[in-house]
Order: structure tokens, then sequence, then C-alpha cells
């Protein structure tokens, strides 16, 4: 015949309740985290509650709260480790992308190319906005090595009226272009030789 079950009783429930801190330490020792130890360990006393009535009293019940709390930490420890895992790989694919940058912004070279083809596309946009006349002009002065006078000539206009063009394109290509003043000097040096 079933020897019949023992309920924890609330009496004996506060006694055990009294030595949580102890098993706030024990849970501590192995998690490294008060907060999560004490979090575990107030699971398991309300488990215990909870569940008094299916518990064999007779049974080591403090054996049974540490057997919950060590299985509760080996999950926070396995779900930590998984944790640190997935931190671990968003962090290389972090440090990778900074590392990445800052070898693309120390690439001067590169960033020379990025430049130039930006400032091409914004001279060619300007170019395309002109009026015939001062493009053609400037075209000339830029691309074909004229003179002023050779410029003239060609286009049945005074040396005064080439400048004037030249001035007026200059103008228009300035201010779209003043953020690569720099760079764009610098490509209009090469681009003339």
């Amino acid at each position: 015949m079933e020897k019949p079950t023992k309920i924890l009783t609330a009496e004996e429930f506060d006694k055990l309740f009294s030595e949580k801190e102890r098993f706030v330490r024990i849970a501590c020792s192995y998690v490294n985290d008060i907060e999560a130890a004490t979090d575990i360990t107030t699971d398991g006393f309300m488990y215990l509650w909870e569940h008094r009535d299916k518990l064999d009293i007779d049974a080591n019940i403090r054996g049974y709260i540490y057997n919950y709390i060590r299985t509760r930490c080996i999950s926070f420890l396995r779900k930590r480790k998984s944790m640190l895992k997935a931190h671990s790989e968003l962090y290389k694919k972090e440090q990778w992308r900074i590392e990445s940058g800052i070898n693309t912004l120390s690439n001067e070279e590169l960033i020379g190319k990025l430049f130039e083809s930006e400032i091409v596309e914004i001279y060619r946009r300007e170019l395309a906005k002109m009026p015939m006349l001062t493009r053609n002009v400037f075209l000339a002065s830029r691309l074909e090595n004229m003179t002023y006078y050779q410029i003239a000539q060609k286009f049945n206009l005074t040396v005064r009226q080439v400048t004037s063009e030249i001035q007026r394109a200059s103008l228009l290509l300035r201010t779209p272009l003043k953020d690569y003043l720099l760079a764009a000097a610098l490509f209009f040096i090469s681009f003339r030789g």
C-alpha cells in the first residue's frame, strides 16, 4: 500500500524560505550575477510553493530547491553563452565594417576617383545647362587649350567678350562645385594636361 504524501505546510515553507539568501549566494556563484541569481532562487521558491501538494515532503526539499536552482543556472548560462556568441558575431561584422570604412577613407586614390566621378558628373550637367556660346568658349579654352585671341577669332568675338564668357562659365560652375573646389581645381589642371 502507498504511503500518503505529506504536503508542505506554510510554516515549513517559511522556515525554508528564511534560507533564501543562502540559495541566492549558491546561484550567484554559478551565474556571477546577483539579480539573475535572486530571480532564479525566487522562481525556485515560487515553483516549490505552487507545486507543494505534488511533492513528497519526506524527500530532501533543500536538495530539491538546490537541483531546481542548478538546472535554471545551467539554462541561464547556456542562454548567456548563446547571446555572447551572437554579440561576438555582430561585433566582428561591425568591426569589419568600421575597418573597411577606415581603409576606404584612408585610400586617397579611391577617394580621388570617387570625387573625380562626382566632379565629372556635376561638370557635365552644368555644361549642358550653359548657353551654347558660353559652353563653346569655355570648352575651347579648357579642352582645346586655345588662347583668348584664337577663341575670339573662331567665334567672331572680341577678346573682352571671350573673357566675359569664360568668367560667366566659371561662375556657373563654381556654385555646384563649391564642395569640391580643391579637387575640382586639381581635376581641371589634370584635365587640361
